[in-house]
């Protein structure tokens, strides 16, 4: 399951970081702003998904902890996936524009960040 986690997070990230590339390649936008913003349009996109989804879901096995995962459980759970989405995306734009090392890096360090917040969260539930 862990395994899963991460490479959810991994291509997630990747996804997220599609349009601030995009934006790097035109001269336009900040790499971090632009993360910022994919990763606010993710999280609204993941949130529109799960209340499509939502019904009968927790009756699934292991329903609750992916629930968790989603950021259902309450108002602080959902800000906690705010932050993660937006910080992990940003944190990945800031390495856009620089050498191949550092752009690496910020994206390993984001999907580190999104595996650990993914584990957390199952682990809380």
């Amino acid at each position: 399951f862990t395994l899963f986690i991460a490479g959810v997070a991994f291509v997630e990230e990747g996804l997220k970081l599609l349009p601030v590339r995009a934006q790097a390649q035109r001269g336009t936008g900040r790499g971090w702003v632009m993360g910022f913003l994919s990763g606010t349009g993710s999280f609204l996109g993941e949130k529109i998904a799960l209340l499509v989804a939502i019904v009968g879901f927790g009756l699934l096995p292991l329903g609750r902890e992916s629930l968790a995962l989603w950021g259902v459980g309450g108002g602080l759970a959902l800000a906690g996936a705010f932050v993660l989405h937006a910080s992990a995306a940003a944190l990945s734009g800031l390495g856009v524009g620089r050498s191949k090392r550092r752009a690496t890096l910020a994206y390993l360090g984001a999907v580190a960040l999104h595996v650990a917040y993914n584990v957390a969260v199952v682990w809380l539930a």
